[in-house]
């Protein structure tokens, strides 16, 4: 079956699919392309996004500042034992591979600003 993301809350602002990935779980719509976890919650996946703040300090994926926010989120295209790595597009002009530590259980670490994990759901 070919999936397409065509459901995918495409916007200049990453906060607008971070919240479309959140209140999707939340109403539990399992045709939306992502779902937004805290990062305890979910083991990090080829495919899925890691998130991070840019600005201001966000806790939880389940505490959002309201209004929209400063935020980036990077591809998972790799899986390590004590780590994933991204790709990114779009920071400083340019594209580049990023490293996100996991803990001993797979989660990741909330360390470099990360605060959710947006899980791809095709």
């Amino acid at each position: 079956m070919h999936h397409r993301y065509n459901d995918f809350k495409f916007a200049p602002a990453h906060s607008t699919y971070v919240y479309d990935a959140v209140d999707k779980r939340k109403s539990n719509v399992t045709t939306a392309p992502f779902w937004g976890f805290k990062i305890n919650d979910h083991k990090p996946q080829l495919g899925d996004l890691v998130c991070r703040w840019r600005e201001n300090p966000i806790t939880s994926i389940d505490a959002l500042p309201s209004g929209g926010f400063k935020s980036h989120c990077d591809i998972v295209v790799e899986i390590r034992d004590t780590e994933v790595r991204t790709l990114g597009g779009n920071v400083n002009q340019s594209v580049s591979i990023a490293a996100y530590p996991l803990n001993a259980s797979g989660f990741l670490r909330p360390v470099n600003n990360v605060y959710g994990v947006l899980r791809n759901n095709f």
